[in-house]
């Protein structure tokens, strides 16, 4: 903002997750007070993960496509669901169920002890986050969008127009 950005656009292709708490983070920098995510444990007693009023207004528009998953849906889901960001590319990759890995010395047992939802309710696990504009790459290049020159790259072009 101190270089004059007034857009922006957030490029989550391929972005499988990482952290939970990093995507709260973001999207309460992004939102104001309400609910950010809904956790549906096991028990079924949900849990409702909210951001403040404080939050960046800056418009944006969110790029996603079959390769964002989990935490990373969980952020979209939420920017989208909130009226906050346009979400473009293709449907998201519906990772929404929250694990613990626990090691042994003979391997890994990993356990699901939760699902989300986006603010609106909306489970993601095995759906995905469906974004406001389905834009596609050509199958062709599906795994070069990081290298495509702009005039290439047809999700980004309509993020860009989205802004307008």
């Amino acid at each position: 903002k101190s270089e004059g950005v007034t857009e922006l656009i957030l490029d989550l292709r391929d972005n499988s997750g990482g952290s939970v708490k990093a995507a709260e983070e973001i999207a309460d920098y992004f939102l104001d007070e309400g609910v950010i995510y809904q956790m549906i444990p096991k028990n079924g007693n949900s849990v409702t993960i909210e951001s403040d009023s404080t939050y960046d207004p800056i418009p944006m528009v969110v790029v996603v496509n079959d390769g964002t998953a989990s935490a990373a849906e969980l952020l979209s889901g939420a920017l989208k669901d909130r009226g906050r960001a346009i979400l473009v590319g293709d449907t998201t990759f519906g990772k929404g169920i929250m694990q613990n890995p626990f090691r042994f010395p003979d391997g890994v047992l990993t356990l699901t002890f939760a699902e989300y939802a986006t603010p609106n309710g909306t489970r993601i696990h095995k759906k995905g986050v469906t974004p406001n504009q389905v834009v596609s790459l050509p199958e062709e290049d599906r795994y070069r969008w990081p290298t495509l020159t702009l005039d290439q790259d047809p999700q980004l072009l309509a993020a860009i127009k989205a802004m307008v």
